[in-house]
């Protein structure tokens, strides 16, 4: 399996307001939609205890060995089985925050999705945005989404 590494990152656990996140991403010129922002102000902030060092990589569905489609679960069961982890949460705002992606491309965070007045959704991170789309159960995505997963190093 062939996949593209983002860039080697560091999250510490410390109480991080969620104001904070969301002023960080203003800052650094992230545009964001409505729904984005809306799950920043209700995911959990992780991770939880001390800290932990992962490198960020980029596969698409067809290199996780689908033809054609599927699902969050499915990609997430695939990548988990190849070696890679669902990304924290945090992850795809800090990527976003960073400036490490590549421009012109769009990526998918493969996580647990979060829950809001909207739906069920994941972030959707690229060109300096944020964003989300669905993740519902019978949400499906094509064999060209580009999803992140991390690589960790736990501490």
């Amino acid at each position: 399996m062939q996949h593209i590494v983002l860039g080697h990152f560091k999250l510490v656990s410390k109480e991080l307001p969620r104001q904070s996140l969301e002023a960080s991403l203003f800052r650094c010129g992230c545009n964001s939609i409505a729904w984005a922002r809306s799950m920043v102000r209700v995911m959990e902030i992780d991770p939880p205890w001390g800290s932990i060092e992962f490198k960020a990589v980029a596969v698409s569905v067809e290199e996780l060995g689908f033809p054609t489609v599927a699902t969050l679960e499915e990609i997430v069961r695939q990548g988990e089985e190849n070696g890679l982890s669902r990304c924290f949460s945090r992850v795809g705002p800090v990527l976003v925050e960073c400036g490490v992606l590549p421009q012109g491309r769009s990526f998918i965070v493969a996580m647990d999705p979060v829950k809001d007045a909207n739906g069920e959704g994941v972030f959707e991170i690229g060109n300096g945005s944020l964003g989300a789309c669905h993740a519902e159960k019978n949400a499906s995505f094509p064999k060209d989404a580009v999803f992140v997963f991390i690589q960790a190093e736990f501490q």
